[in-house]
């Protein structure tokens, strides 16, 4: 079976087929995915979506016998099982046995959150799915990260951003990296608002083809918070520039309570920002007297942060503040000072905090 990664299936020319999947947890790829397996159908076929997870179900027997019906008035019919999943997973043997005997005669398409393996590099190798033939073409959507591989690299190299600019050139429109970072910051990792943003943009900009900061601050800007816990990251890993960019939107726009609130108390926010930098301060200190101990950073990055698609990140973090954990630590302790004995503008108090502990790294 020939498995693609979504982002190279939907670059590529669709084929006619008479069995697909299409499998993966980003909704946008699955629906672009079919959308471009549909396209590659004789004109005028019969398109039937039919929904395992719906109030009246799917009845194993009556669906084979469809699929392995001709149409009625001769016309070209594709049957589309969306939510394949539960419907695989209460009737795979019997799937197996249809697929086995060779009576597939509609064309069909599988598609699912959880059909073949995450990552798109190979096909099922157990489950009712394993023994299709290898013509069958596998479709994997996975959401994109917004974070460099490892966390290694300009935090704008990443694949949210690339899929970014290449939805923009696909319009006909030029953004570089730093600003599609910029776009997917405030609009959020959800590719479907994302690819809304774009068009939006690119009707605002009408024969301009470069999209710019100020376009994307302008168009999409508005109302978009912060994650309070980016700019911590931000802070801890001494990256001066987006800290800062993060910290004036964070207090122009406000930070986002539990309750659903947006507040914009200047000195809320900092506290907030002061506990945040402190918690991931414990983090890398511990790390560090793990490492101290005679732990490997793997070994140590492990046992303080038991996430596994985060311990790259601390590892980075632990590496950006090198010996300067200590320093920062008494910076964080005279700012949360400063804040409450009223020693000045909070938001102008925490921006001073970012830079010296920046400039603190140029000088290591």
């Amino acid at each position: 079976m020939s498995v693609f990664k979504a982002q190279d299936f939907l670059a590529g020319k669709a084929s006619d087929f008479s069995i697909a999947v299409i499998s993966g947890e980003e909704t946008w790829f699955r629906e672009a995915a079919l959308a471009h397996f549909l396209s590659a159908l004789p004109e005028g076929t019969e398109v039937e979506r039919r929904d395992a997870t719906s109030d009246t179900g799917i009845d194993p027997a009556a669906f084979f016998d469809d699929l392995r019906m001709a149409s009625l008035f001769g016309g070209e019919r594709v049957i589309v099982l969306l939510r394949a999943d539960k419907f695989l997973s209460e009737h795979g043997d019997a799937f197996a046995r249809f697929m086995q005997a060779g009576g597939l005669v509609q064309r069909l398409v599988l598609d699912g959150e959880s059909l073949i393996p995450k990552g798109g590099k190979s096909a099922p190798a157990k489950g009712p799915l394993k023994s299709l033939p290898a013509s069958v073409p596998m479709v994997s959507c996975d959401a994109l990260f917004d974070a460099p591989f490892g966390g290694r690299g300009p935090a704008w190299q990443s694949p949210l951003t690339r899929w970014v600019v290449a939805r923009a050139s696909q319009r006909g429109k030029r953004i570089s990296m730093e600003d599609a970072y910029l776009l997917h910051r405030l609009v959020g990792n959800n590719l479907a608002e994302l690819d809304s943003e774009l068009d939006k943009l690119g009707l605002r900009l009408g024969k301009r083809n470069d999209i710019r900061a100020e376009d994307i601050e302008a168009g999409c800007g508005a109302g978009r918070l912060v994650p309070l816990y980016d700019l911590a990251d931000a802070v801890v890993e001494r990256n001066v520039r987006l800290a800062l960019e993060s910290s004036r939107i964070l207090f122009e726009r406000g930070l986002a309570e539990s309750s659903g609130r947006v507040s914009r108390d200047a000195l809320g926010i900092s506290v907030a920002l002061v506990a945040a930098v402190a918690g991931r301060l414990r983090t890398l200190g511990r790390m560090g007297e793990l490492m101290a101990a005679g732990q490997s950073p793997d070994e140590a990055a492990a046992a303080v942060e038991p996430r596994p698609f985060l311990r790259d990140k601390v590892r980075q973090q632990h590496t950006a503040l090198g010996g300067g954990l200590r320093r920062m630590h008494q910076g964080l302790v005279q700012l949360d000072a400063d804040l409450k004995s009223g020693g000045g503008e909070p938001r102008a108090l925490f921006e001073a905090f970012v830079v010296h502990t920046g400039l603190q790294r140029e000088r290591a």
